[in-house]
């Protein structure tokens, strides 16, 4: 239902739609540090107001004191309420694309109450037998998928914004939407955290270990490498607790001033197999 409204607001009122995905993308650039423009920010007033007018019929007032009154209307508040919930939904997947959540979850859409279905394919490799010189078959062998279902669990943000403020530019709509979106990735992020966390924690046998070390590390990630089908592991985490498992054994190491761990706080390859990715 969402992404059907995100379809019609793309097509109905492209100027703010496609402004709004830019003033998303460039708050996301360079890790978040993107500054939009305020006449950027003033513009996507603009077309949210002619938005408003356009949904609700009503033209849009040039006098302050009646666009109080036009602000204060019931039908206009509602339209200016679903703007802004499908301007959320426009930016959210952008969002959640450019986030940390995607080195650790599965990503999926679905509406209101659906159950998702997620298959996890077997990388289990057939058994090899020794044959005879007469021995045509040996036991048939076959890999399954296995299907996991998870009910969604609903979650909810409440905002609120003075419409009269946006109208006559004391505040920006954009700011809010993006703050809103902002909002429920890190709330996305932090029960991925817990998920993954827990399972972690469960963990026993060969992939739990229990003191680190340089060495301990790169058999870890050199074990889980084995069981993806030699895919290169990646260590997840912030530049002060990846600046804690740089190598130790070689004294002489040199860090130069255009290298990745002046530039970064942190290397990006570690012994030329496992990738760090920061989250900060």
């Amino acid at each position: 239902m969402e992404f059907n409204n995100v379809i019609m607001f793309s097509e109905q009122s492209k100027d703010l739609y496609d402004a709004m995905k830019e003033f998303a993308a460039e708050t996301l650039k360079d890790g978040r540090k993107g500054q939009p423009s305020v006449e950027k920010k003033k513009l996507i007033n603009k077309a949210f107001a002619a938005e408003i007018s356009r949904l609700s019929g009503m033209e849009l007032p040039t006098n302050k004191t009646e666009l109080a009154r036009f602000a204060m209307k019931q039908s206009v508040q509602e339209f200016a309420d679903e703007t802004r919930d499908v301007m959320i939904d426009a930016i959210l997947p952008d969002v959640l694309m450019q986030s940390p959540l995607q080195y650790i979850a599965d990503i999926q859409y679905a509406d209101y109450g659906d159950t998702i279905k997620f298959t996890i394919k077997s990388n289990q490799l057939l058994t090899v037998s020794k044959a005879g010189n007469r021995k045509r078959r040996t036991n048939v062998q076959k890999t399954y998928a296995n299907d996991v279902t998870m009910s969604g669990e609903n979650h909810m943000i409440t905002t609120q914004t003075t419409l009269y403020d946006i109208l006559i530019g004391r505040s920006y709509i954009a700011e809010e939407v993006m703050k809103a979106a902002l909002a429920i990735e890190t709330d996305m992020l932090f029960s991925a955290y817990d998920a993954f966390t827990a399972s972690a924690n469960a963990l026993t046998g060969s992939l739990a270990v229990a003191n680190y070390s340089d060495n301990a590390l790169v058999k870890l990630c050199e074990r889980v490498q084995a069981y993806n089908g030699g895919a290169k592991p990646i260590i997840i985490g912030t530049p002060i607790a990846l600046n804690a498992v740089l190598p130790t054994t070689d004294q002489n190491y040199r860090y130069m001033l255009d290298s990745e761990y002046v530039k970064l706080g942190h290397v990006q390859t570690f012994r030329g197999k496992i990738y760090f990715k920061s989250i900060a």
